[in-house]
């Protein structure tokens, strides 16, 4: 018997008897279609909770991201089970921005952050999210993963 054939027999044993369920397949899957190899990562460096500009001032949450070059600041809001992201960037720089969310399709919902480097995204279902920015020079930024 050779390695292939004891990995072949190995496997269907675990598969047989501890079957990875079919989500966590499909989670791994996906995390694979939202990797961007070329992409900055901006990750996390502040987060806060405070009250929201408006009429009511709810509970919103801010947080900033840091890359090499850019700053990405996002004003967070709940509204029942659906959470809104306001934000920008900065430098400013217009971009598409696409939302990576393991119970969303890839790359959906998405905007475009104006010339001043604001965006908004509306709808958002609770999980862990993280964005994406496709800047005209083409490059890419992403933020590291958070939970709505």
């Amino acid at each position: 018997m050779n390695h292939d054939d004891l990995l072949s027999q190995v496997r269907a044993t675990f598969q047989a008897i501890d079957p990875v369920p079919a989500e966590v397949l499909a989670s791994a899957r996906s995390a694979l279609a939202w990797r961007r190899p070329g992409a900055e990562l901006a990750e996390l460096s502040d987060d806060r909770t405070g009250r929201a500009a408006g009429a009511r001032g709810a509970p919103a949450r801010a947080l900033t991201f840091t890359a090499r070059d850019t700053v990405i600041e996002m004003e967070i809001a709940t509204a029942g089970r659906e959470h809104e992201i306001a934000g920008r960037l900065a430098p400013p720089a217009p971009a598409q921005v696409h939302v990576r969310h393991l119970g969303l399709a890839p790359d959906r919902p998405a905007t475009r952050a104006d010339r001043a480097g604001q965006f908004a995204l509306t709808g958002l279902p609770e999980g862990l999210v993280s964005l994406l920015f496709r800047l005209p020079d083409g490059t890419s930024i992403v933020t590291s993963w958070i939970r709505l």
